[in-house]
């Protein structure tokens, strides 16, 4: 006597569905990610707000695969017109996705007894 074996219907979803997320996680694990870490300065002149610095730095990653081949005078050090065209393809490439702080020039309140507008340039 033989025994057939017969998937029942939940069996069978459940090899689907894991079948699905297998195929999901592979492409998932395919599509690289950048980690940024940004510090921000708040310039000043002469008591007054005049913008915002940031300085953004990349992950090791990303930015071994960014700079190869940036160094042009192989001298190991990239300088900033090396890394110019590098700069405009990042900012160029994140504009729409938000990445980018643009102040208003706002009143704002103040700990002393009055306000003031504060320019931005």
């Amino acid at each position: 006597m033989s025994m057939r074996f017969a998937p029942s219907r939940p069996l069978g979803a459940g090899l689907l569905a894991a079948g699905m997320l297998a195929a999901l996680a592979a492409s998932a694990t395919a599509h690289p990610h950048v980690w940024i870490t940004v510090e921000t300065t708040v310039l000043y002149d002469k008591g007054t707000f005049t913008g915002l610095q940031h300085k953004w730095t990349f992950d090791e990653f990303y930015t071994a695969m960014a700079i190869e081949g940036l160094d042009k005078n192989k001298d190991g050090i990239y300088d900033r017109e090396e890394l110019a065209e590098l700069a405009k393809v990042n900012v160029d490439g994140l504009k729409e996705f938000g990445y980018f702080t643009y102040p208003e020039s706002r009143t704002l309140a103040t700990t002393g007894s009055s306000t003031r507008t504060e320019p931005c340039r």
